[in-house]
Parts: C-alpha cells; sequence; structure tokens
C-alpha cells in the first residue's frame, strides 16, 4: 500500500525541502505534520491539497505507488558549499519549467550543431580572460559595439539575442529575491538561463547573465547571486563576467575619456558608467582594480550611498502598454519561439499543448511565434504592462 508519508518525504528530498519548511507553508508544527502523515484522518482535503500546492505535484501523487519526480538540479552556490536548499513554491515552478523546456527541446530538435554551443564558443582554455575574449570575437562584441549602445538596456537586449544563437534559452521570470537574481541548467545540446526580473537595475541584469553565461560553459547548473560570492565557482563566473564586460583595454580606453582624478568624482563615474553599461558599483570595484582609482574610493562610494541612496536604483511606477507578442518576446526570448514554433509548425503541439508547455494563451501563440522571427533585439526589451502570458 502506498506511504503518504514516505512519498511526502520523497519529494522533499527532490525539491530540497525540509519537513520544518513545509509544514510551516502549510500552517502546521512539525510534529503535527508527520502525525497527519502518518494517518491522514478521514476528512482532510484542504490540508492534502495545501500539501500538493507547495510540492507542485498533483494531490494523487502524494497516493501513488511509485512518485516519478527527479531530484531537483538546481545547487545554491551561494552557499560556501553549494547545496539544493529551501527555495519557494514560485522558484521551483520556474525551475520545473526550465527543465522541461531543456528536455522537450532535446526532444523536439535534436540534431542541434556543436558548433553552435556556448561551451564551444568560450574554449576549452582554463583561462577566464581569455574564454571572454574568446566569446566576445565568436558574438561580434566590439569596444564600438558596446560604447555606442544606446544603454544598458539596449546592450542587453543585444547580448541575449547573440547568446540565444548559441543554443542557450535565455528567459526573464519574477521569483523571490531571496531565491537569488539568476539560475541556469545546462546540459548536452541545450542550455536554460534564468534571470530574475525583480528588483534588477538595467547594468546588474547585464552583469547577471555574463556570470551566469560562464557556468553554463563550465557545466555547472544551479542558483547565484554575482554579489554573494562563498566559493571558487562564483569567484570563477564574477571574474568572467568582469572580463567579458569590462576587459582592460576598453575600460582604460573609456577611463581616459571619463576619469581625470584618481580619487571618486561621482560625475565623472557616471559617464564611465554609462558608457561602459555597467553599474556604478561595478565600475568602482574595477576602476581600484586596474588602480586607476585609489582603494580608498571604495569607502568614499559607500559613503555616497549611504548618504543619498543609490542613484541607479529606479522609484518604479507603471509603464505604457507593450504589444503582446513584445511582452511574449521579452519574457521567453527568440530561443524558445524558434524551437518549439517550428515543433508546434510540425504538428508536435497543438494550441492546447503549446499552452501546457509555455502558459501562453493560444490567441497569442501564432503572433508570438511569427514575429519573433523578424523581431530586432530591441523588441525583446522588457517594457511594463501586458497581459498575462
Amino acid at each position: 500500500m502506498a506511504s503518504l508519508k514516505k512519498n511526502v518525504e520523497q519529494v522533499l528530498t527532490a525539491r530540497g525541502l525540509s519537513r520544518a519548511e513545509l509544514s510551516s507553508r502549510v500552517g502546521l508544527s512539525e510534529s503535527e505534520l508527520v502525525s497527519f502523515l502518518r494517518a491522514p484522518p478521514k476528512r482532510s482535503e484542504g490540508l492534502l491539497q495545501k500539501l500538493s500546492r507547495e510540492l507542485i505535484v498533483p494531490d494523487f501523487f502524494l497516493f501513488a505507488e511509485t512518485v516519478p519526480i527527479p531530484e531537483a538540479r538546481f545547487p545554491d552556490f551561494r552557499l560556501s558549499k553549494p547545496a539544493r536548499t529551501g527555495y519557494a513554491r514560485e522558484t521551483l515552478q520556474w525551475m520545473d519549467f526550465a527543465t522541461s523546456i531543456q528536455l522537450q527541446a532535446d526532444e523536439s530538435a535534436p540534431n542541434t550543431k556543436p558548433t553552435l554551443s556556448l561551451k564551444t564558443a568560450v574554449g576549452t582554455t582554463n583561462n577566464v580572460s581569455a574564454a571572454a575574449k574568446n566569446l566576445r570575437e565568436r558574438l561580434g562584441f566590439t569596444f564600438e559595439l558596446q560604447t555606442e549602445a544606446k544603454d544598458a538596456r539596449t546592450l542587453f537586449a543585444w547580448l541575449r539575442r547573440q547568446i540565444e544563437t548559441l543554443n542557450v534559452f535565455v528567459l526573464l521570470l519574477s521569483f523571490p529575491e531571496k531565491d537569488g537574481v539568476g539560475f541556469c541548467l545546462t546540459g548536452k545540446h541545450y542550455d536554460v538561463i534564468v534571470l530574475n526580473t525583480r528588483k534588477q537595475s538595467p547594468p546588474r541584469r547585464l552583469f547577471t547573465l555574463a556570470h551566469e553565461i560562464f557556468h553554463c560553459a563550465l557545466g555547472m547548473s544551479g542558483v547565484s547571486d554575482p554579489f554573494v560570492i562563498n566559493n571558487a565557482v562564483e569567484r570563477a563566473c564574477n571574474q568572467f563576467a568582469v572580463e567579458f564586460l569590462a576587459p582592460t583595454a576598453l575600460v582604460k580606453q573609456q577611463s581616459a575619456k571619463f576619469i581625470h582624478s584618481s580619487t571618486l568624482e561621482i560625475d565623472q563615474l557616471s559617464r564611465f558608467a554609462k558608457a561602459m553599461k555597467l553599474s556604478m558599483h561595478a565600475s568602482v570595484i574595477r576602476l581600484v582594480e586596474l588602480e586607476i582609482y585609489r582603494p580608498s574610493a571604495i569607502g568614499a562610494w559607500q559613503r555616497f550611498i549611504r548618504s543619498n541612496g543609490d542613484p541607479e536604483i529606479s522609484a518604479g511606477g507603471g509603464g505604457r502598454r507593450q504589444e503582446e507578442w513584445k511582452y511574449k518576446l521579452a519574457k521567453y526570448g527568440f530561443k524558445f519561439a524558434e524551437v518549439f514554433g517550428e515543433a508546434k509548425t510540425r504538428g508536435v503541439y497543438d494550441d492546447y499543448e503549446f499552452y501546457q508547455l509555455s502558459g501562453i494563451k493560444p490567441k497569442y501563440q501564432d503572433d508570438y511565434i511569427q514575429r519573433s522571427s523578424r523581431a530586432r533585439p530591441e523588441d525583446a526589451i522588457e517594457v511594463e504592462g501586458g497581459e498575462d502570458a
């Protein structure tokens, strides 16, 4: 006979959750939860629904002979020893989504070319600086393109489009900030990068994308935050992001134009950061690393933030209405439309199955798929507004 307790514990293990975390989420003490799982009363439908909701499984799974759920592949790289932690339900849903599209992409379009992969573009070098240079050259990411881009949002849109040509899905999704600013899932044919849209300025989102790119190149799936560095993998990914977005030669070129003092001058720093498409925080650190600023500049920047707040944090607020296909393109990207749109055209998915996979309502599916093939990178710039998918 199937055991409710055994099944729940199996799902907890797969999800990286503890009994204490689950009991808190369903409004019980841990001892009450254990007692319920051992001998559930006859009228317990409400609590069973809460359990299935938090565990993100159908309620009948809880009484099945076996629970067909794989263990999560997303260790938390913010820890000194990366391991799975108790992610929020919303985060776990997006992790399931990333896993599903990677698996179904392999099944829908298995004949991918190795020459188009991110790992091939980065190369086999153990030198992080060389890896960053290799990728810049492969993408055509020139100094002129970077400095002449309108702003960090525009550069992010261009870079995202280029990275997606290397069989990488780049998704912009929203989940609790406590679960990091991004995560990735690496694979043999396809990689998936998910960036958290909550409270990330455009320059920081650009840096996070570069950080996750190297996670994929290393074959290290997991959750991360470039501001939380407690292990060698995160240090390497941050170093790559720095070398990729702020190579020494480019920093020296632009600092010669904008930085005229070895001590912090906010106006000069702001102009430099805008030219580089970096955050002012990252700019200060890089300028100190290259001895263009004195080490005291970091303390001066921290004092400025304490006194004046971060000048790059937006006050928020509503935005203009965005066309739905652009809203979907900003969220799901070009690669998603390319791979699954082609599969839908071949009859692999009907409207309902495509909706089950993506959450995109049938009335928006064809417009998103067809327009994305002709879209420009800037069409995928995220703007507030738009109906839910």
